[in-house]
């Protein structure tokens, strides 16, 4: 028979298997670049972990009392989403990024609508780490693809953290955003909804698309964004407008963009632009030294007093696109918005 093992030799055990898996790790991001694909595994799995943590975490205060006091849940999941962002910084190195932002000061208190530009698929977690150094991180509420509900663990933590699925087809998506946004501002709680208007991340073949709309409808032609869809933001605005003080216009900008707008087929990868994250570069390791955050506050109340919605929403993402010439020319943000 196999000799019976005590306390103690299964504790030094253990902590042994932990010493040397913390070691392993360390050396590997010691140099990420050396061991890239290694790093991308490990990275990917310990993202995994965070994720089913997290999600399990939601689970549990969903099923044994969320699901029987809206309020009570919603407090709950902010907690946990603080602890997911906590979990996925730590296995994205985000210590190792300086945030400098620029423009408008940001009321940490308010109930607000958020909307950015959209250059790359990891613009939605540099908004979360944004939200972070104002302690809002937590308050997060993100309009997602409905494709996205349908991924295992999750598009369940996403329904669980009271996000909303849009299937871009306003017929569908009307009831479901009016019944979300009722229900955002039934909790009490603040929260930041982030909006990407663009609807995409930006890339030749929508730049063109966009151009054509633009030229056909008379709106204005933009060169490094594309023209935002209003339907949603406009919507969301006139329900929200009881309990959302401001609508924070956020124009992000990366270490190395040099206004390179990546082809269709080439995804999310860029041939000049290569110090611009993505997703998969950043599990590789490559993540950015500085990110650039410009803000541009406009108050509720101000917007909607607007004859045509569409015409302000233009003047933003117009003012939006000058923004990015800027940083293109001067690697930076105007200090402020004179």
């Amino acid at each position: 028979p196999l000799p019976r093992m005590d306390n103690w030799s299964f504790c030094a055990i253990l902590i042994t298997f932990f010493l040397a898996v913390t070691a392993f790790v360390s050396y590997i991001r010691s140099n990420p670049q050396k061991h890239r694909k290694l790093y991308s595994y490990v990275t990917g799995l310990f993202l995994f972990l965070a994720i089913f943590i997290v999600v399990g975490l939601e689970t549990v205060v969903y099923f044994s009392f969320g699901w029987l006091n809206h309020t009570l849940n919603a407090k709950y999941q902010s907690k946990i989403e603080k602890l997911y962002v906590f979990l996925v910084d730590f296995v994205m190195q985000g210590q190792n990024t300086e945030l400098i932002i620029t423009g408008d000061p940001v009321d940490p208190n308010e109930t607000i609508i958020l909307i950015a530009n959209h250059q790359m698929d990891i613009d939605w977690w540099y908004i979360w780490v944004f939200a972070r150094k104002f302690n809002n991180h937590g308050n997060i509420k993100i309009a997602l693809k409905n494709e996205l509900k349908y991924v295992p663990v999750v598009g369940w933590g996403c329904y669980l953290f009271d996000f909303i699925f849009l299937t871009r087809k306003w017929e569908n998506d009307e009831r479901t955003l009016r019944e979300k946004c009722s229900s955002w501002a039934s909790s009490g709680i603040p929260f930041w909804y982030v909006i990407f208007p663009e609807g995409t991340t930006v890339n030749t073949r929508d730049i063109e698309k966009s151009h054509e709309f633009s030229n056909a409808n008379n709106r204005p032609k933009l060169d490094y964004v594309l023209l935002p869809r209003v339907k949603g933001l406009k919507s969301s605005l006139e329900i929200l407008s009881s309990r959302v003080t401001a609508v924070y216009d956020l124009t992000i900008g990366y270490k190395g963009y040099s206004g390179e707008i990546p082809k269709y087929e080439d995804g999310y990868s860029r041939r000049d632009d290569k110090d611009v994250p993505c997703f998969s570069r950043v599990l590789q390791g490559y993540v950015p030294d500085q990110v650039f955050y410009h803000v541009t506050r406009y108050d509720t109340k101000e917007i909607l007093k607007e004859k045509n919605f569409t015409v302000w929403a233009d003047s933003v993402f117009t003012r939006k696109d000058k923004l990015l010439q800027h940083f293109i020319a001067h690697k930076s943000f105007p200090a402020t918005n004179d």
